[in-house]
């Protein structure tokens, strides 16, 4: 099998890059799940929003009804009370489109609701919505159990006139002291749907410029900080093993008589582990020079010793050489 291998620099150039892919698919999950959050949180603001829409339909109808009931219970006469109630009721309008109104039923057939005047008095127990809803019965018998919702389809009036058919939410309740009678009210859900999306847009936008920030900010720390570590790091590190290795090359050149210049000592303004290591190297090169120089010292004068014997010039007398700092070797002539 066929190994590969890459010089130390390559190896921390690739778990630089490593990091910064790992950062990177950090970031990336992050991005993903800040966008199932914001989905989330838009689903949760639909539903609340519209639980709470309900809420107040129901605190209004509910107070409004109250106070119809205390207004007419003193009026012996129905029509005196349909009066009455219209009076209290007619011109008032909510929503910013002026969609939103009150209608009172007696029973199925309606005496006030502004949006189907030419419907007065009709019985209405038998309509349906596009979908089939008897909405006027569900809510009929919601307000006799104490107040009730019903969803269907209705036409909304437009500011510019004529209507569209709209999604609506409805809530009914029960005008006390008048048999049959109730009071309901609705939103159509495009208004709805309209406001959610508002505020479903505030909370994205303000979770995005989180996101953006948190962005910027990593960014700038692995341009400012974990970047030029890394650069320092990777200079220092290939620096110091270039200059642990031209030291032993200089050497074991010095040592094959491939150079015979003397080898610079090795220098390594470090504390750490390649530190400890140049030293080392520095001493041990430092004692392996004196050695090969006492070695030359004793080749040369062997070989002044074995001339003279060999010319016949040297006198008799005796003279120490050295041949290592450990041994002498005398020669008697």
């Amino acid at each position: 099998m066929r190994s590969f291998s890459f010089s130390l620099g390559k190896q921390i150039v690739a778990l630089w890059t490593l990091t910064i892919v790992l950062i990177l698919v950090v970031l990336l999950l992050f991005v993903h799940g800040n966008r199932e959050a914001i989905k989330r949180t838009n689903a949760l603001v639909n539903v609340d929003f519209k639980q709470l829409l309900g809420d107040q339909l129901k605190l209004a109808t509910d107070a409004l009804a109250h106070s119809i009931s205390h207004a007419i219970r003193n009026v012996p006469a129905d029509t005196a009370r349909k009066q009455i109630i219209t009076d209290l009721l007619d011109g008032f309008r909510f929503e910013d489109d002026k969609s939103g109104y009150f209608f009172v039923y007696d029973k199925y057939s309606p005496f006030y609701n502004p949006n189907i005047k030419h419907k007065l008095g009709m019985s209405l127990e038998n309509v349906k919505d596009k979908n089939g809803v008897l909405y006027v019965q569900e809510l009929y018998k919601g307000a006799m159990k104490k107040g009730g919702f019903s969803h269907y389809v209705f036409p909304k009036p437009l500011i510019g006139g004529g209507t569209r058919d709209v999604d609506k939410i409805a809530y009914a309740q029960k005008i006390e002291g008048a048999p049959n009678w109730w009071i309901g009210t609705g939103v159509y859900m495009d208004n709805v749907n309209q406001r959610t999306q508002t505020i479903a847009r505030d909370i994205e936008n303000g979770m995005q410029r989180n996101f953006y920030t948190y962005i910027c900010i990593v960014a700038l720390l692995l341009l400012l900080v974990v970047v030029p570590t890394y650069y320092i790091f990777y200079r220092k590190i290939t620096r110091n093993i270039s200059t642990l290795n031209r030291g032993l090359n200089d050497f074991f050149a010095f040592v094959n008589y491939k150079d015979k210049t003397v080898p610079q000592a090795v220098v390594l303004h470090a504390r750490d582990e390649l530190g400890q290591m140049a030293n080392a190297l520095k001493h041990n090169i430092e004692e392996a020079v004196k050695h090969f120089q006492s070695d030359q010292v004793f080749s040369k004068d062997a070989l002044k010793v074995l001339n003279g014997v060999h010319t016949g010039i040297l006198s008799k007398t005796s003279k120490p050489v050295q041949l290592t700092p450990s041994c002498n070797i005398w020669v008697k002539i």
